[in-house]
């Protein structure tokens, strides 16, 4: 019996609620009507997916479609203000210095990144939301 590819993270514990996007060999394109129930990697480098719906595919690459959906109330400190804070499909509403509706509230980092980009979701975009607050901040003075 082959093993699965990357056995060591429980790879069909982490496919079985994710969307799932196929590329490479073959007529393959989106599917989200089905999620990995297993994937083998072949001699030949390709990868056999067997999707839940009971449709097998073998491909190049198998792509996970996480995601991540900000809820703001799951953040105890925050509950006094959440009637105040703005948000827009449970992303805050930031001005261009990453401050919330709550003046004096900033918001860096993933919950950023409807306003600022995917950029900012990522420790690489720190130094330059930190600029923009920080100026923000002596600009309030």
């Amino acid at each position: 019996m082959e093993e699965p590819v990357h056995a060591g993270c429980a790879a069909e514990e982490l496919v079985a609620h994710v969307p799932l996007l196929v590329i490479g060999a073959g007529p393959y394109g989106l599917s989200t009507a089905a999620h990995v129930a297993t994937c083998h990697e072949l001699p030949s480098g390709e990868i056999d997916v067997q999707l839940s719906n009971g449709e097998r595919l073998v491909v190049d690459h198998v792509l996970l479609a996480t995601g991540y959906q900000p809820n703001l109330a799951n953040i105890g400190y925050l509950q006094p203000l959440l009637d105040r804070i703005e948000t827009s499909d449970g992303f805050p509403v930031l001005d261009e210095r990453f401050q919330t509706s709550v003046p004096g509230l900033f918001m860096p980092g993933f919950v950023a990144t409807h306003d600022f980009g995917p950029f900012f979701g990522f420790v690489r975009g720190c130094p330059a939301a930190a600029t923009l607050i920080v100026a923000a901040l002596l600009d309030a003075d």
